[in-house]
């Protein structure tokens, strides 16, 4: 019999649970908090963070509604940068909720 490997099966375990799609999401918003540090600082990553991500679409929570149109106005910048830390093309769009 072959051995398998570990990270094959757990690879396959992970997606058939829908964990992996989980696992992503996280890496997502992760990857948009550690933008708005970067870019903002600290202190105004405070009022801003990445809620949600599904289908495409990050759902940015904001505090203010001036934040809310810089990240906007960047949106393009965002997506290429969390993409590119996640090595995948997934961000596709944002949304605001407050």
């Amino acid at each position: 019999m072959p051995l398998t490997n570990l990270k094959s099966i757990l690879s396959s375990s992970f997606a058939n649970k829908g964990v992996a799609k989980s696992i992503t999401a996280a890496m997502i918003c992760e990857a948009f908090d550690e933008f708005v540090v970067e870019k903002f600082g600290k202190e105004i990553s405070e009022n801003i963070h990445a809620q949600m991500f599904s289908n495409g679409v990050l759902t940015v929570k904001s505090s203010s509604p001036v934040l809310s149109q810089e990240i906007k106005l960047r949106e393009e910048e965002v997506k290429d940068t969390v993409n590119e830390k996640i090595k995948k093309d997934m961000v596709k769009s944002l949304r605001f909720v407050s």
